[in-house]
């Protein structure tokens, strides 16, 4: 280390990045980096979400059939999917909280 005119802490700092790389253990991250980060996972999980209440109303339309078993009781999942779909909250809670018609329970009972 002398010879090559390297303080002792600046050779471990160098040895400390060296090993947390081959490591694969993650690099410090600045403030704005996590913010970033965090950001982004929120984000990810919005998507997610949306795509799953995506795929849950195309398997409604493709059966035709909107039982109130396969639709949010409330919460988050009624905001993204309204969200998702385009829709009005206060229309699916008024759906939801209506009397289910005599020809919807024939078809629940076609159905099983």
């Amino acid at each position: 280390m002398k010879d090559l005119d390297i303080s002792e802490s600046c050779l471990h700092n160098w040895m400390t990045q060296a090993n947390s790389g081959e490591s694969g253990s993650s690099v410090r991250l600045s403030i704005a980096e996590k913010k970033e980060l965090a950001e982004l996972c929120r984000k990810n999980r919005q998507l997610e979400l949306g795509n799953e209440i995506l795929k849950r109303a195309a398997t409604i339309s493709r059966e035709r059939t909107c039982s109130r078993s396969n639709v949010p009781a409330g919460g988050n999942d009624v905001v993204v999917a309204c969200r998702v779909l385009n829709m009005p909250r206060s229309g699916h809670y008024e759906w939801r909280d209506r009397p289910i018609s005599g020809r919807a329970r024939q078809n629940e009972l076609l159905l099983k």
